[in-house]
C-alpha cells in the first residue's frame, strides 16, 4: 500500500533512514524535530517508501546541525485540498492499468507489453517504478 495509507509508519521509517544515512555519510544527525515530523506526516506521499527515503537522505546531507528541521525537508507545507482527494493521480491510474493488463495476460510480461503498446524494457522499468512483482 502507498505510504499515504500507512501514516503510522512514516516517523519510524524516517528515524531509521536518519540513522542509516547519518552513518553512511559519517554525519552525526541524531533526530528529527517535531515540526519536521509534523510536515512528514501531513505530506500526501504520492510515492512510496523510497520517496520518503530520498527526502530523508537529502535532509541528512543538507542539514546544518544534528537535528533535521522542517526547513531541511523537500516536502510541501500542506496536504492537498480535500477537493483533490477524490481525483486519482496519473501514476495511480497508470499503475492500476498495468496491473489490469498483467492480469489479462496471465502475468506474461511480453504479452502485456504488446497489449500496452510499449517496449518490454519500458514495461520492466514501470514495474520497478511502481514496485510491482510478477
Amino acid at each position: 500500500p502507498p505510504l499515504r495509507e500507512r501514516k503510522e509508519d512514516i516517523i519510524p521509517l524516517a528515524r531509521h533512514f536518519v540513522g542509516l544515512y547519518g552513518k553512511k555519510i559519517s554525519k552525526d544527525v541524531t533526530s528529527i524535530h517535531k515540526d519536521a515530523e509534523e510536515a512528514l506526516c501531513n505530506y500526501a506521499w504520492p510515492g512510496n517508501v523510497r520517496e520518503l527515503e530520498n527526502v530523508i537522505e537529502r535532509a541528512v546531507i543538507l542539514c546544518e546541525s544534528d537535528i533535521i528541521f522542517k526547513k531541511d525537508l523537500a516536502v510541501p507545507d500542506s496536504a492537498p485540498s480535500s477537493n483533490n482527494n477524490d481525483i486519482p493521480r496519473l501514476r495511480e491510474i497508470e499503475r492500476d492499468y498495468i496491473l489490469t493488463v498483467l492480469k489479462q495476460s496471465g502475468g506474461n510480461q511480453t504479452k502485456a507489453s504488446k497489449l500496452l503498446g510499449v517496449d518490454r524494457k519500458t514495461l520492466y522499468l514501470k514495474l520497478r517504478k511502481y514496485g510491482i512483482t510478477v
